[in-house]
């Protein structure tokens, strides 16, 4: 009797499993569950303040002319044109906010959303579009840029976009399509200077994955259009980067940025010895985990769980691309021309990365998480179909698809455990509190020195909140990258005194009020805190510290300093 309700219990429980995810509005839910709190990440906080790495591109885009935002006078401009200009044109309408200021970065990252759903749905199975996208929007650093005023958002639209008509046009191959793909290429360059990276894929494909099935009867004449249309692409999209480069980058410095990135080529192994290969390897090995962390997957705790991640993503691409050929060999080629759409552009940045020539960092790779999402999207959805072929079992359908509903699941509840909302307004620098604290408490007669670390956070939210006629002393020590006609960002405690006591004097009586950032990896990387030189040489000089408000990443110190007394006795000139 107990065996015979166990077996019914286990049957009608096996039913309701299979029933729940079999069930369309179960996916749908599901979507729409990821949707939803991927724009309300995305959207979270977009009035907080804005930190240093922003307000320097929203200082540049407040200039007077569109040629000062291009070369802006205090900083390298890294950002590419149309998505300056695609702020400027935001602020001009809706008044130099924070909001306004991200109000592009924002559309971008929605694009994106809205252009991956599109192309996982015209790929892929239901499930594993489901899981392609959920990939996508959950990503973190995809969250993080959407809102925040950099030009990474953008990228990512822009590398998506391109794959999604490409895709198009391979399907179907007509002249429209072509043009379609020129255009949103060129638009994609100007917006976004990685697309560099994404079109060789392209190219290599329109040159070797021409299909004569797809478009007439003449497989000579779909040779040569193919190869045309390859040379038209790569010549206008060639056309376009030397222009930029000369107009953009080159008035910017490229080789200072290089040299900051910290990638020398004098560092890489030079010869092929045992160890030099094993160096090589785990250095290949670190880049390649680099571009997982793309996903919105757990932080591994140590290297042997780093290792256990990048083995696994391996071994599923790897027999992705075996089975992708197998099909290729069938005459079915879509599925090796997006494994070589996918990879080019993984292994481009890698080995821009190696020679020194762009940096792999999260967000320099953001562009890549389209292809990165459909690489491993397609491989797990073609190793489902090589098993159901294999073993024609209505269960391991069954299986499957819960398992790619259950990772789901488990992605949401992750990034929701991680990624609460409350987190995601607080801003990386509260400069924004700190300046209309300084701006209601400094006095006439006070002194503010500002760290260059807050030098155009400082400059930008003056200017928003309409502060004027302070005196304010500005830190030539400790700067971050890349300060245009800063070349040694060292530091040392005999430059930060030099600095600081070239503008406050021993004479000096008064208030003297310090601004600065308190992030930590800003100090661990200047490997010398300023901020406790600059607090010595003032209490060297008898100032006494008032207490201040603490404000998120951002130290606001109070000294007052009393009139100079010589060892003679006398006061001071």
């Amino acid at each position: 009797m107990a065996k015979k309700f166990f077996v019914t219990v286990m049957h009608r429980g096996r039913a309701w499993v299979e029933y729940l995810v079999r069930w369309r509005i179960t996916t749908c839910l599901i979507a729409i569950a990821v949707a939803v709190y991927g724009v309300v990440l995305r959207v979270a906080g977009l009035g907080r303040s804005l930190w240093l790495d922003e307000a320097w591109v929203a200082n540049s885009v407040a200039t007077s002319s569109l040629a000062k935002m291009f070369y802006y006078k205090s900083w390298l401009q890294t950002s590419p044109p149309l998505f300056l200009v695609l702020v400027r044109e935001t602020v001009a309408v809706f008044g130099l906010t924070n909001a306004a200021l991200r109000a592009i970065p924002l559309l971008m990252g929605l694009l994106a959303m809205a252009v991956m759903f599109i192309l996982a749905r015209h790929l892929l199975l239901r499930r594993y579009a489901l899981l392609a996208t959920a990939l996508f929007v959950l990503s973190p650093v995809a969250i993080t840029y959407s809102r925040t005023l950099k030009q990474y958002s953008s990228e990512l639209a822009a590398s998506t976009t391109i794959l999604l008509v490409c895709i198009m046009f391979l399907g179907r191959p007509t002249t429209q399509r072509f043009r379609l793909l020129v255009a949103i290429v060129a638009v994609g360059l100007l917006i976004a200077y990685a697309v560099a990276f994404v079109l060789p894929g392209i190219i290599l494909v329109l040159f070797l994955f021409f299909s004569p099935s797809r478009s007439c009867c003449n497989p000579r004449g779909t040779a040569n259009r193919a190869v045309w249309r390859g040379v038209v692409l790569a010549t206008i999209a060639g056309g376009i980067l030397i222009g930029e480069y000369i107009l953009f980058v080159l008035p910017n410095d490229p080789s200072l940025l290089r040299a900051h990135w910290g990638f020398v080529a004098s560092d890489r192994p030079s010869s092929l010895d045992e160890s030099v290969i094993k160096e090589s390897s785990f250095l290949a090995a670190s880049d390649s985990y680099e571009l997982l962390e793309e996903l919105p997957i757990p932080r591994p705790a140590n290297g042997v769980e780093k290792r256990l991640i990048l083995g696994a993503v391996g071994s599923i691409v790897g027999v992705g691309f075996a089975l992708a050929c197998l099909r290729f060999s069938k005459g079915r080629r879509r599925w090796l021309e997006l494994q070589a759409l996918c990879v080019t552009p993984c292994l481009l940045l890698l080995i821009g990365d190696w020679f020194s020539w762009y940096p792999l960092t999260r967000r320099t790779s953001l562009f890549l998480l389209p292809f990165i999402v459909l690489l491993l999207a397609s491989s797990l959805q073609l190793m489902s179909y090589f098993l159901l072929s294999r073993f024609h079992k209505h269960w391991l359908k069954m299986l499957l698809d819960a398992a790619v509903l259950g990772v789901i699941l488990l992605m949401l509840a992750g990034v929701v455990r991680r990624t609460p909302l409350a987190i995601s307004k607080i801003p990386i620098e509260d400069i924004d509190s700190a300046v209309l604290f300084l701006r209601g408490h400094v006095q006439s007669g006070d002194v503010l020195w500002v760290h260059a670390s807050c030098s155009e956070s400082f400059k930008l939210y003056a200017r928003m909140r309409g502060w004027q006629g302070a005196t304010v002393k500005y830190g030539q020590t400790g700067w971050p990258c890349c300060a245009r006609g800063v070349f040694n960002y060292t530091s040392s405690e005999k430059l930060v005194r030099d600095d600081f006591s070239s503008v406050i004097p021993d004479a000096f009586s008064g208030r003297v009020w310090l601004l600065y950032t308190n992030r930590f990896y800003h100090w661990q990387i200047l490997g010398v805190d300023e901020r406790e030189i600059m607090k010595t040489i003032l209490r060297e000089k008898g100032c006494s510290e008032t207490q201040t408000p603490v404000f998120h990443n951002v130290g606001v110190s109070s000294f007052n300093c009393k009139e100079h007394v010589t060892k003679s006795g006398g006061g001071a000139p």
